[in-house]
């Protein structure tokens, strides 16, 4: 793997999982680690007259942070479930965009409110992913979310990144 620079984010792949490494470690957190992942998306028209639309799920190692003795498979997999959740819901925005944005003039005027209304929710779902797992340490409930979500990437697998 070619090293990580702070500056850079980390697209998601199904290939790689994020990595104590990829965290800056603080001992003044009051929590075990934070991680900064989200999506950025993208629409507009190709030379070719046809339109794209692109949603990415994220990983942010600047702004995503780890106590250095917090350290732990489970917490780390906790972490990658926040990751992956970020790319069931960039799936879940370009599918929804795709069945609803059929014309250049719909992708101008609803993408972005699109885009808005699925990120909301997938804010929405990060705070239960937190709750319900107890921050990954009731492990069969982390057991559960990580079985709904690989089941989410699955069913929604035809929508994923084409990021290389």
């Amino acid at each position: 793997m070619a090293p990580l620079f702070f500056s850079q984010t980390i697209p998601w792949k199904a290939t790689q999982s994020i990595q104590w490494s990829h965290f800056r470690e603080r001992g003044d957190l009051r929590q075990a680690a934070q991680s900064a992942v989200g999506m950025k998306g993208r629409s507009g028209k190709l030379a070719s007259g046809r339109y794209f639309i692109t949603v990415d799920a994220f990983f942010d190692p600047t702004r995503s942070y780890v106590h250095p003795k917090a350290k732990s498979s489970a917490l780390l997999s906790h972490e990658q479930g926040h990751f992956d959740l970020a790319e069931v819901y960039a799936r879940k925005i370009k599918k929804a965009a795709l069945q609803r944005l059929r014309s250049l003039e719909d992708l101008k005027k609803g993408f972005k409110p699109l885009f808005d209304a699925y990120y909301a929710q997938y804010l929405k779902e990060q705070e239960k992913y937190d709750t319900k797992t107890r921050k990954g340490t009731h492990p069969s409930f982390q057991k559960a979310y990580e079985l709904w979500i690989e089941k989410e990437l699955m069913q929604l697998q035809h929508f994923k990144s084409t990021t290389p």
